[in-house]
């Protein structure tokens, strides 16, 4: 019988530490009742991320340059060196993010360095197949998604406002849920991917993570799922339930998972909250010895800030879908770069959120606002991490 998950809200601030929970997990605590963090993180509990400035344009990895709709992904290196970026693009000439329930894609794209620039190869899923998380496992390469990708709907082109503008206001979106699969599977990086039947149908926003006793976990939203043979075909374990501390002021989603060097476990998460720009909420960490009970940081491990290699400092509404990369064959369980699906703010001087309340004032957050005509296009943006701030 699966262990009851029990959530624990930690006080983060400048008191002495007692033990290594106290550090967030992401150090450990010293003689002295002082925390030692490791890399990448900083603080007086170890609680933020520290990152560098951007290297390629913008940020941008993927959609930034030429100017396509792009919302976040990951990256595997494989044997020979090369980078493979498994990214979100929405198909349809001139399309936004609003697009993303029936018209996402899945593409691979290559670079030969980390932080790219990254040159799309081809698109792997078609329609409907969003926020792809890649991993090798067993020999094969394996795309864990939400949607099933194989809708009859023909992506349509949009006017660079909105697509179907009618539908979308009406609530008639279709879904993205339907007699496909979500997970699919290839002999190499370049596909083709075939649909592979038992896996979890009912996991929102999927993160896979292979344990060192060969066990492969699956965090859901928000639930944790294991396969005990290690094969993403399953057979996989009922779920266990993990229960973040949402509020009105910080609703956690998009979990990934990932268990460092010392065997503890992680999640990084996306926030929102009802807060306008540039007071929303964008990030969350949580952390467990034993992946049993999970402790929630208050502290947003890092903000809608992001430093770019000329030394500006560029804010977005939102950075969301976030993954971890750990680039460094010496360190394999260390991450090197975050890779978050972006939206710049585009009203210069305003808040950008202004358009999207009721009668034009800012009462929702700006996760809602990042698919309004003239702010809907967005990227997938890498930010090399042990150094800088965690603005």
């Amino acid at each position: 019988m699966s262990p009851r998950f029990l959530c624990l809200l930690l006080a983060v601030g400048a008191e002495a530490c007692s033990s290594d929970l106290d550090c967030s997990l992401n150090g450990v605590c010293g003689a002295g009742g002082a925390c030692a963090c490791d890399t990448p993180w900083a603080g007086d509990a170890c609680e933020l991320l520290l990152r560098g400035a951007t290297r390629v344009p913008g940020g941008g990895i993927y959609g930034y340059d030429p100017n396509i709709t792009s919302w976040g992904g990951n990256v595997i290196r494989d044997a020979g060196g090369t980078f493979h970026l498994y990214a979100s693009e929405m198909a349809g000439r001139d399309c936004g993010l609003h697009v993303w329930y029936d018209q996402s894609t899945v593409v691979h794209a290559t670079a030969d360095n980390v932080e790219g620039p990254y040159t799309k190869r081809t698109t792997v899923l078609g329609a409907e197949a969003h926020n792809p998380q890649t991993i090798v496992a067993n020999g094969s390469w394996y795309i864990f998604h939400i949607g099933a990708a194989n809708s009859s709907l023909v992506p349509e082109d949009c006017d660079g406002t909105v697509k179907n503008e009618k539908k979308h206001k009406d609530g008639a979106k279709p879904t993205i849920t339907t007699t496909g699969s979500t997970l699919h599977r290839a002999r190499g990086p370049d596909g083709p991917f075939e649909a592979v039947t038992g896996a979890p149908s009912d996991c929102n926003n999927p993160s896979p993570v292979m344990h060192p006793n060969g066990t492969l976990y699956l965090f859901c939203t928000w639930n944790l799922r294991a396969s005990l043979s290690g094969s993403p075909e399953g057979p996989w374990a009922a779920p266990r339930s993990v229960s973040p501390p949402s509020t009105n002021d910080r609703n956690w989603e998009d979990p990934f998972l990932w268990i460092d060097a010392r065997g503890h476990w992680h999640v990084l998460s996306h926030t929102w909250s009802a807060l306008p720009y540039p007071s929303n909420a964008i990030s969350g960490h949580g952390f467990s010895i034993d992946g049993t009970i999970w402790h929630f940081s208050p502290s947003e491990p890092y903000g809608n800030a992001v430093t770019h290699a000329d030394g500006s400092v560029q804010r977005f509404s939102t950075l969301e879908r976030p993954k971890l990369l750990f680039a460094d064959p010496a360190r394999p369980r260390v991450p090197t770069h975050l890779i978050n699906g972006v939206n710049p703010v585009w009203l210069a001087g305003a808040d950008p959120c202004a358009v999207c309340g009721a009668g034009g004032g800012a009462t929702v957050h700006c996760s809602h606002c990042k698919q309004q005509p003239g702010i809907d296009w967005a990227y997938t943006l890498m930010t090399p991490l042990g150094s800088g701030s965690a603005q």
